[in-house]
C-alpha cells in the first residue's frame, strides 16, 4: 500500500515541474494578440443599388444591381433585400466568386476572396411594377460583409426608389413603307392595297411605332407570290393592346392575255354551291331572317376590271338579283356572273282568308246575287219594311265577322258594313245598301210623299285617297286597301276626299306605326247620315327590309271558266253565257300587294274586267279580261220570229200596193167598141191588152201567185 502511494506522489510531482517549466517558457515569447470570430473588423465597407430604369409601368420589369466595396479582403456578405407594396422583386446571385449561397431575397454568400478597394457585384434584383406609385428596394439593415477572418464589416443601409406609372396605351405606327411601292400612310388607316409588277418577287416592309414603349412585329423582307399576299404589321402597346396594319400586296401575273374571269366567288350568308370560273349563273335561297349577304369576288387576272354588285347587299323578301361583270381592255373579252338569291317569306301559318261564303238580308234577294268576290250589294224594300236581319258565314271558320244582326231602316238610303277579319289580321269589307221607299199618301193620284221632308244627299263614297303623297287607286265597289312603307316611316299623312261635298270624312290616324300591320279606318258620312267604312292595312317594313317590286298575281280563277292563267300574261279573252258578274278568286304573289277589281258588274258583250295590282314600291300591273257573251236560245228565236214577220210584211205590202192598184183602174167609156179600141175583159174587169200580157208575166214570176184576194 505504501508503495502505491509513493508512485502516485511521484507522478504528481513530475506534472507540477513540467507545467511550471512550460509557463516560464511561454512568458518569455512575444505573441501577437488575435480577435475572436464575429468581432467587428477593422475594415470599412459599403453597398449600392443601381437600377437600369428609374421609371417603369405596372407590369413592366427592370433590373437593379446590388454591389459593394471594402478597404480589405471580403469573403462573404449577409443581409436581406426588401421592397414595398408597389413593386415585387426576384433576387439572383450575380458574382460567381461567392462559392456558396442560394438565389432569394435573403442573401448569405461566402467562399470568396475579393481584394480590398475593389467594386464587386453581389446580386441582380429584378423589379416588376405592381401598382402606380413609388417602389422602393432596400439593403443594409442588419447586413454585413465578412472579411478574410470572417469578421463583420459593418454596413450602412441603402435604398433605391423606382417610379411605377400607368402602362402606355399608344399602339399607333408613326411610319410605314413597302419597297418598290408608294404608300400614302395615315396612322388611322389600317388596310393598304398595293400592286407590284411580276418581276418583283420580294418586298421589304419597314415601320416605326409612335411610342418607344410599344412592341413592333411584322417588319422585314418577304417573298411574294403572283396574286394576293397579305402581310400584317402589329403594334403592341405597353398595356398589351394591339393594333394591326394589313398590307395586301398583289403581285401581277406574267404579261399574257388578260383573263376576264373570276378565280373565286364567296357569298357570306348564302350557299351558291361550288364555284367554277366558266359557270356564270348561281342561285341560293336564304331564310327570312337573313336580311343581307356579303359578295366577295376575286379576279383570276388582276389586270381585268371588276364592276357590279360587291360587298354587303341588303335582301328584300322574294327574289334578289345581283350582277358581277369582269372586263378587259378588249371590249369583246368580258364575262358576266349572275347571282339570284331568294329570301323566303316569313312563315305565318295563320289563315289569310277574309271572305264570306254566304250573305243573307231578309226581304231582299241579296243571298241569290251573292258572290264571294263581290263586295257591294244594293236592294230596295217597301215602306212597310222597317227593319232587316243580316246574317253571314265566313269562308274560313277562323275568321271573325262584325256588322251582322237586326237593324232598323229609315226611309231612304241605309248603309251597312260587314267586316271580315282573317286569322292573320287581314280585313275585307262587304257593303250593303238598302233603300226603304217613302210612304204613299194618295194612292189615286199615285203621289209619293217623302216622310223625311227635303231629300238629302246619300252619297258616302270616297273620290280620292292620298297617303304620303301617293295616290291610291280606288274602286267604288272596293272598301279595303293595302299600303306598304319602309321602316323609317313612322307616321302617315292621309288626305281623303268624298265624292259629295256634303259628306264628312273621319280618319283614325293618331298612332305611331308599328313594324308589321297597322289598321287605318276611314269613314265617310253622307248628308242623310248613311255611312261607308274603308279600311287601309298599312304594313311597316322591318329595319333591314326593302319595298318589294312584285306586282303580279300568282293565281286567278274566274268562276267556272278556265283561262289558262300565267302570272306574266296580262290579257285574256273570255266568252261567257248570260252572267251579270263573275266570281273572281285571286292571290297576289306578294301578300302586301294591293288588288282592286273594276268592271265586274252588269257584264255585256265587249265588257272589260280589270284587276289592278299595286306592289309595295308603287309599281303596278293590270290584268285585262275581255268579255264576249254567247247569244241565248230565246234571243235566237226572237231574231227568227222578227225575220219571218218582216218578210210577211214585205209580201203583203207588194200585193196591196201593186196588184190591187192595177185591178182598180177605171174602164173606158167606149164599151161597145172594147176590143176595137185595144181593150179586153178579164175576170169582169176591162184592161188594156198590153197590160194583161204584162200582168200575166209578172204574176208568173211572183213566187206567191196563189194569194187570195
Amino acid at each position: 500500500m505504501k508503495k502505491k502511494q509513493n508512485i502516485i506522489l511521484g507522478t504528481l510531482l513530475i506534472l507540477i515541474v513540467t507545467i511550471t517549466a512550460s509557463f516560464s517558457f511561454l512568458t518569455k515569447i512575444d505573441i501577437n494578440p488575435r480577435k475572436l470570430k464575429g468581432d467587428i473588423s477593422s475594415h470599412t465597407g459599403s453597398v449600392t443599388i443601381t437600377c437600369s430604369d428609374e421609371t417603369i409601368a405596372v407590369g413592366e420589369s427592370t433590373h437593379c444591381i446590388l454591389s459593394g466595396t471594402s478597404t480589405g479582403i471580403i469573403s462573404g456578405v449577409i443581409g436581406e433585400v426588401s421592397n414595398n407594396e408597389n413593386v415585387r422583386i426576384n433576387v439572383t446571385k450575380l458574382n460567381s466568386n461567392f462559392i456558396t449561397g442560394e438565389n432569394g431575397s435573403s442573401i448569405n454568400y461566402s467562399g470568396a476572396a475579393i481584394n480590398e478597394n475593389v467594386n464587386f457585384t453581389i446580386a441582380d434584383i429584378e423589379v416588376t411594377g405592381v401598382s402606380v406609385g413609388t417602389g422602393s428596394i432596400s439593403f443594409g439593415t442588419n447586413a454585413v460583409l465578412k472579411d478574410d477572418e470572417l469578421n463583420d464589416v459593418s454596413l450602412s443601409s441603402v435604398t433605391s426608389n423606382i417610379s411605377v406609372v400607368t402602362p402606355d396605351s399608344n399602339n399607333y405606327l408613326s411610319s410605314l413603307s413597302v419597297s418598290d411601292v408608294n404608300i400614302s400612310f395615315d396612322r388611322e388607316q389600317t388596310i393598304y392595297n398595293v400592286t407590284v409588277p411580276y418581276n418583283v418577287d420580294s418586298v421589304t416592309i419597314s415601320a416605326s411605332q409612335e411610342s418607344p414603349k410599344a412592341f413592333l412585329s411584322g417588319t422585314g423582307t418577304f417573298g411574294v407570290n403572283v396574286g394576293l399576299n397579305a402581310k400584317v404589321v402589329t403594334v403592341k402597346a405597353q398595356n398589351g393592346n394591339e393594333r394591326e396594319y394589313t398590307i395586301n400586296i398583289t403581285r401581277e401575273a406574267p404579261v399574257t392575255e388578260v383573263s376576264p374571269k373570276l378565280s373565286s366567288l364567296v357569298i357570306e350568308g348564302a350557299d351558291i354551291g361550288t364555284f367554277e370560273s366558266n359557270t356564270y349563273s348561281y342561285t341560293a335561297t336564304v331564310a327570312n331572317n337573313v336580311s343581307s349577304v356579303k359578295i366577295i369576288p376575286t379576279l383570276l387576272d388582276n389586270r381585268a376590271t371588276l364592276t357590279g354588285d360587291t360587298g354587303v347587299k341588303s335582301l328584300s323578301v322574294g327574289t334578289n338579283r345581283f350582277i358581277i361583270k369582269v372586263t378587259t381592255e378588249n371590249i369583246n373579252n368580258s364575262a358576266t356572273y349572275n347571282i339570284t338569291i331568294v329570301r323566303e317569306k316569313s312563315v305565318d301559318s295563320r289563315s289569310s282568308i277574309d271572305t264570306l261564303s254566304s250573305l243573307n238580308v231578309t226581304d231582299t234577294k241579296i243571298s241569290k246575287d251573292f258572290k264571294e268576290s263581290k263586295n257591294s250589294y244594293t236592294a230596295a224594300v217597301g215602306y212597310s219594311i222597317d227593319s232587316v236581319s243580316i246574317s253571314a258565314t265566313p269562308t274560313n271558320s277562323k275568321a271573325t265577322i262584325k256588322g251582322t244582326g237586326k237593324f232598323n231602316l229609315k226611309v231612304g238610303v241605309n248603309n251597312f258594313n260587314i267586316i271580315v277579319t282573317a286569322e292573320n289580321g287581314s280585313i275585307n269589307i262587304y257593303k250593303i245598301t238598302i233603300t226603304r221607299q217613302a210612304e204613299v199618301k194618295n194612292e189615286k193620284e199615285n203621289k209619293v210623299v217623302n216622310t223625311t221632308g227635303v231629300k238629302k244627299d246619300s252619297d258616302s263614297l270616297l273620290k280620292e285617297l292620298i297617303i304620303n303623297n301617293n295616290r291610291i287607286q280606288l274602286d267604288e265597289n272596293t272598301f279595303s286597301y293595302k299600303y306598304t312603307v319602309l321602316y323609317k316611316v313612322e307616321t302617315l299623312n292621309i288626305d281623303a276626299k268624298a265624292k259629295s261635298s256634303k259628306s264628312k270624312v273621319k280618319i283614325s290616324n293618331d298612332k305611331k306605326l308599328e313594324v308589321g300591320k297597322n289598321l287605318i279606318t276611314i269613314t265617310v258620312e253622307a248628308e242623310d247620315g248613311s255611312e261607308t267604312m274603308y279600311v287601309v292595312t298599312v304594313v311597316r317594313k322591318a329595319e333591314d327590309e326593302k319595298l318589294d317590286d312584285d306586282s303580279t298575281l300568282s293565281s286567278l280563277k274566274l268562276g267556272k271558266y278556265d283561262i289558262d292563267f300565267k302570272p306574266t300574261k296580262y290579257t285574256y279573252d273570255l266568252t261567257i253565257k248570260n252572267e251579270d258578274s263573275l266570281d273572281i278568286q285571286y292571290k297576289a304573289s306578294n301578300e302586301n300587294s294591293n288588288v282592286i277589281i273594276t268592271g265586274n258588274y252588269d257584264l255585256e258583250n265587249d265588257s272589260v274586267i280589270s284587276l289592278i295590282v299595286t306592289a309595295e314600291d308603287g309599281s303596278t300591273s293590270r290584268y285585262i279580261i275581255n268579255i264576249k257573251k254567247n247569244p241565248s236560245i230565246l234571243l235566237i228565236a226572237l231574231i227568227i220570229s222578227l225575220s219571218v214577220v218582216l218578210l210577211a210584211g214585205v209580201i203583203l205590202a207588194y200585193y196591196f200596193l201593186i196588184i190591187k192598184k192595177r185591178k182598180s183602174k177605171s174602164i173606158p167609156k167606149q164599151e161597145n167598141n172594147i176590143e176595137d179600141n185595144g181593150y179586153v175583159i178579164q175576170d169582169g174587169i176591162i184592161l188594156p191588152k198590153e197590160e194583161v200580157i204584162k200582168e200575166n208575166d209578172e204574176l208568173e214570176s211572183f213566187p206567191f201567185n196563189d194569194v187570195n184576194e
